[in-house]
């Protein structure tokens, strides 16, 4: 019953044979292909069968030799993507061809119809994969691969950092010759080939975070590996509360090994939001590592839209200025030296200058 009811949570709105926007695609991946292992499943017995792909095939494109473990999101969003702008192609030779989010939308509706008849399941399922290999073709599918999604190349961004519509900060100290010895951000001089040169204090990204959310005023979707910062999590559901529509994803295989992390997933999902905000959360069971850290903040706002990539995971050693022992001090907490004994200043400014988080970026 509760795979069943998995199911019926994705909107039933969508129907066979239509075109699907990039929200309706991203959806259709989220909630059918990362969430579900019998669906991977199915996915690999259906190229499996269909496609035979050499050692070289393997390693070029990345793909795992059992197929049934699975394609990664990325790997399966460039297929979908490339089959559904060449579907009407497609059909115009077999008029019952499903693009990728076809198939995905009839899986679904397979699973709601025959859930409770593992056998009629099992047929329906055999049914669609040979209605579905029929347009799978090697050449196709390599095309797609290799040209959709490059997501091991190099990104470039057109414009210079800092200026215009992009900031980067960093959680560690740096050379910026750029400021001044009176600039707020200046922290000592340093000497870098030969030349004195500024270093720059390190970024809060904590506090660059939570004014991005604090922003918002109509959509948040992020989506975490690792979090452990309650402010963050208590950030978002103040948004929820003032009408915000916040959709986010928690790593699975984290929370099952953290319980700091549980609870903080706990937390936002029993948010009680004001009218017109929610607070929904996934668990994420991805086919690979869930390593994105993304948070979009009003994305459909004419100019307003913010993107906030990050190394860092959300978590205190990630991003706080003094990593694991920032938010205990934040909180007024004290430290003692191995005596018991409360730290002077001079020892809390020693022990301060050495308390830094791993190095990361956003």
């Amino acid at each position: 019953m509760r795979f069943l009811l998995l199911f019926l949570f994705v909107p039933t709105l969508l129907s066979y044979g239509q075109r699907y926007s990039l929200d309706e695609r991203l959806e259709l991946v989220r909630q059918t292909y990362s969430t579900h292992e019998r669906f991977r499943n199915f996915i690999g017995e259906v190229l499996e069968t269909s496609i035979e792909f050499s050692d070289e095939d393997l390693a070029k494109y990345d793909i795992p030799n059992d197929l049934k473990k699975g394609l990664s999101e990325t790997q399966v969003l460039a297929i979908a993507n490339y089959y559904e702008e060449k579907i009407e192609k497609i059909r115009a030779k077999n008029k019952r061809a499903l693009s990728f989010y076809d198939m995905m939308v009839q899986y679904r509706k397979k699973v709601q119809r025959f859930g409770s008849d593992p056998e009629k399941l099992d047929q329906a399922v055999v049914d669609l994969r040979e209605l579905f290999k029929k347009i799978i073709v090697k050449a196709e599918l390599e095309e797609s691969l290799s040209n959709t999604f490059k997501a091991i190349e190099p990104f470039r961004i057109e414009t210079k950092l800092n200026e215009k519509n992009t900031d980067l900060y960093f959680t560690h100290p740096r050379f910026d010759p750029e400021i001044k010895e009176n600039s707020k951000y200046f922290l000592k001089w340093g000497e870098l080939n030969g030349k004195k040169v500024a270093i720059r204090k390190p970024d809060n990204l904590v506090k660059e975070i939570i004014q991005r959310i604090e922003s918002a005023t109509e959509t948040i979707t992020f989506n975490v590996y690792d979090n452990n910062l309650e402010v963050i999590t208590d950030a978002m559901i103040r948004a929820c509360k003032r009408g915000v529509k916040v959709v986010g994803g928690f790593s699975k295989d984290v929370m099952s090994h953290f319980d700091e992390v549980k609870k903080l997933f706990e937390k936002f999902k029993g948010a009680k939001c004001s009218k017109g905000g929610s607070a929904t959360v996934y668990e994420v069971d991805s086919v690979g590592l869930n390593h994105q850290k993304i948070l979009v903040i009003d994305e459909a706002v004419d100019g307003k839209g913010q993107v906030i990539l990050s190394s860092a995971n959300y978590t205190k050693s990630g991003m706080h200025p003094q990593g694991d022992i920032g938010p205990y001090l934040d909180a007024g907490g004290k430290l003692y030296n191995k005596e018991g004994k409360l730290l002077n200043k001079k020892e809390l400014a020693e022990v301060m200058e050495k308390a830094i988080p791993n190095a990361n970026h956003a």
